[in-house]
């Protein structure tokens, strides 16, 4: 077995050892470095034979394009100096530690693509390092993961920087090149066309070349796969792959032949197995979409694919929980995105229309000013957010969760070649395994939390509704007293009209006396229609407020149920994540064999032992997951939904006492309006008849005329037939004065009643709840 001999080489500031390799490329070797006085560490690039091969102003090309170039997203040549003793040429940049992108995507974790939040850092710098090299007229015609290193800033987050610009030259949007670079599964598919089935052809290409690049590797970043695959791979399928590309419908953002010969299929959406949530998938396709189409006319401009990056990274993040279907969601909204934008952003990922979202937040009602901008709502995360529900449909028939890639057969023979890749595909399932482990036990959490924030929002509604039905008691009695008071009024006053009125048949006197009885008329059945309906919602909400408050009926119900499913303390991630380091490093052992080339007996022995507990490892992690964590969860999301299918019973009843309160209360303002209507009418006709007296009569002698007949309604009293004397007269004018008295009183303490129920009728039910937030069927 041929082992590699390990070199120590030098430029008069730099040293390195060969067998530091930090990568390879088709013209040269990356090693790490350091600078001989200071110590620092740097990364050196060596180049090879083939690099020498190439003409010199293209060995120089490299050397002096990087010379032009500082900025954060892009490697930083330190220096440029030559070996002693072969006289060539090594450029000496700063250390990425992180390693390149590609090697990134190649560790079992990313097999399905990065984090959302890691994928955005790339988007950010590729995207900011570009929008650079195109500020400098750059084009640089070989972007792909393995040209994109990793570097670790001072925040612990990771910065990414464009490298590798041996196949870069300077140009303008519009200007064009006939040279070809480029690794042919990111080409561009007329510089594919070319270079990879060197066809003959007289076309142009412009620096929007750099554009589908990107794209691809943005694609093959977000899901840990290539967009366009043929049977057999790009590289033993050519003719294929460029039909794929150039065949592909327009956004389209993927095709795959899965057979060979087979019909090719197209996606326009991200795979399932992506790990970027909805929301993000939803503005990263169109974008997608807009720089893979090999159409110049429909391919996004530079500009527009950086305005759509910016527009993307610039937005915040609502973190939702939709607690139907057990499922966590990120809403992307613009900063100035008012609260009717953002239902419906909701409802477009859990089909829950703006109208029937009720959302809760920190056990109160999600409560916003609609004109209010999102960058003002409360912060949410992952763990706490906004917990969102159908408040007409309860719903709770499909609980989603992710489901594991399927495990590789274990076949019985023994080969170093294909047990590596095979231990590669059994971790990225046990790392999947992992995430979704932990998925399930934070979704876990926020159900739990969801019912006590619910048994907080019922408790606060209903001692809202006792205040609101205690408030209306209030006016429904002010309103009964100012009836009966006017019904008093009434009483007196025609008793005292029967006493002025004697004596007279005017006909205006009867018809007011005919309007006073209209006033009054009905309003006692009305009243007490009122008073009859107000006590039925007494005994609603009594019965409401005993088991909602009193008997605590919602806590007792979940009381039991606070257990089931999987806990913290059941430490499914932590067990997990033992199983996954046992797997890992069976990877990487086997990886190590691989390169190897051979293994002694002894070591074959080991290999094929590893073999059989990466096989019960991995058995073992994804049956946890299939048989234990999948059906707590599943229990617990039943648990919730009965719970919450009864508390929607006892929301009902809410609606119920809703719904009468606020007939109730709509009777009662008709009654105090008409109240108020009845006291004033009634003051102006008491006022008129006072103001003007019909009933004076002179003082008679105690003869009376012959042709004087009494009055059919005079009382015997004051009878015609029996003339006053002077003594009665000045005694019923007497009585008169006191009459009026006693009515401008009455009349004083009429408008004191006005005034209260004009009062009364500004005292509703705005700050309580309504029918409609509460109302579920």
């Amino acid at each position: 077995m041929m082992q590699t001999v390990v070199q120590m080489r030098s430029t008069p500031h730099y040293v390195w050892s060969t067998a530091d390799v930090l990568g390879q490329g088709a013209t040269g070797s990356v090693f790490k470095g350091r600078h001989k006085k200071t110590g620092d560490l740097c990364a050196i690039k060596t180049f090879n034979q083939m690099s020498f091969m190439r003409p010199v102003d293209v060995q120089m090309r490299e050397f002096e394009m990087v010379l032009k170039l500082k900025h954060r997203n892009i490697v930083k040549l330190l220096d440029i100096e030559e070996e002693p003793s072969t006289r060539q040429k090594v450029i000496v940049m700063e250390i990425c530690t992180g390693g390149s992108l590609y090697t990134i995507l190649d560790e079992p974790e990313n097999a399905y693509g990065l984090a959302e939040e890691e994928f955005k850092l790339v988007m950010k710098d590729v995207a900011a390092g570009m929008n650079y090299l195109r500020e400098k007229g750059i084009v640089h015609r070989d972007l792909k993961p393995g040209n994109i290193m990793r570097c670790i800033g001072e925040d612990s987050l990771s910065i990414y920087k464009l490298t590798d610009f041996g196949a870069a030259r300077e140009l303008d949007d519009e200007e064009q090149f006939m040279s070809l670079y480029g690794t042919e599964e990111y080409l561009h598919p007329d510089m594919y066309e070319r270079a990879v089935l060197r066809r003959p052809m007289g076309k142009s290409f412009k620096a929007t070349v750099d554009l589908w690049s990107i794209g691809v590797t943005f694609y093959h970043v977000a899901t840990g796969s290539l967009p366009f695959r043929p049977y057999g791979g790009a590289r033993r399928n050519k003719e294929i792959m460029f039909k794929i590309t150039t065949e592909k419908p327009s956004g389209a953002i993927s095709g795959i032949q899965h057979t060979e010969d087979g019909r090719l299929e197209w996606s326009r959406a991200l795979p399932k197995t992506c790990l970027l949530s909805r929301g993000f998938k939803d503005l990263l396709t169109p974008l997608l979409a807009g720089i893979l189409e090999c159409d110049s006319v429909k391919m996004w401009s530079f500009e527009m694919f950086f305005e759509e990056v910016t527009k993307i990274l610039n937005m915040d993040i609502i973190h939702i929980f939709n607690i139907s279907t057990a499922t966590s969601l990120r809403v992307y909204v613009n900063p100035t995105d008012t609260f009717a934008s953002v239902q419906e952003l909701v409802a477009v990922q859990t089909d829950i229309p703006a109208a029937r979202q009720e959302m809760i937040f920190d056990s109160y009602h999600f409560a916003v000013s609609h004109t209010d901008p999102a960058s003002t709502y409360p912060k949410t995360s992952p763990d706490n957010p906004i917990i969102v529900l159908d408040n007409v449909h309860t719903d709770f028939s499909r609980a989603e969760y992710r489901e594991l890639p399927k495990l590789p057969r274990f076949g019985t023979s023994f080969s170093l070649d294909n047990d590596a890749p095979l231990a590669k595909v059994c971790a990225s399932v046990v790392f999947d395994c992992q995430r979704s482990t932990a998925s399930l036990l934070l979704q876990q959490n926020i159900m739990r939390k969801a019912v006590k924030w619910f048994i907080c929002v019922m408790s606060r509604e209903t001692e809202q509704l006792r205040t609101d039905t205690h408030l209306l008691g209030i006016k429904v009695t002010h309103s009964d007293l100012a009836l009966r008071r006017l019904l008093d009024e009434h009483s007196l006053h025609s008793k005292m009209l029967d006493l002025l009125c004697s004596g007279t048949s005017s006909s205006d006197v009867q018809r007011k006396r005919l309007e006073l009885q209209q006033l009054v008329d009905g309003k006692r059945e009305f009243m007490q229609k009122i008073l009859d309906e107000y006590a039925n919602c007494e005994k609603q909400m009594k019965w409401v407020e005993e088991r909602i408050l009193v008997e605590e009926t919602l806590k007792e119900l979940w009381k039991d149920k606070d257990t089931v499913g999987t806990q913290e303390k059941d430490r499914s991630v932590e067990r997990t994540a033992y199983v996954l380091e046992k797997v890992v490093a069976t990877y990487l052992q086997f990886k190590k064999d691989k390169s190897l080339k051979r293994l002694s007996y002894n070591e074959e022995q080991i290999h094929k032992f590893e073999k059989q507990k990466l096989s019960a490892n991995c058995i073992k992690a994804v049956s946890a997951y299939a048989d234990e964590f999948v059906p707590k969860f599943k229990h617990l999301y039943s648990e919730v939904a009965r719970w919450f299918q009864k508390a929607f019973l006892y929301r009902q009843k809410l609606a119920k006492v809703v719904n009468l309160l606020d007939k109730v209360s709509t009777a009662s303002d008709q009654m105090a309006g008409n109240l108020q209507q009845s006291v004033q009418k009634h003051h102006v006709i008491m006022n008129s008849l006072l103001s003007s007296d019909p009933l004076q009569r002179p003082v008679t002698s105690h003869t009376p005329p012959c042709d004087v007949t009494p009055p059919v309604s005079a009382p015997p009293s004051v009878a015609a037939s029996e003339p006053l004397s002077q003594t009665e007269v000045v005694q019923l004018q007497a009585s008169v004065r006191a009459v009026r008295e006693e009515i401008r009183l009455s009349i004083a303490e009429a408008e004191e009643s006005t005034k209260l129920l004009r009062q009364l009728g500004g005292l509703g039910l705005e700050n309580g709840i309504h029918v409609e937030d509460v109302a579920h069927g």
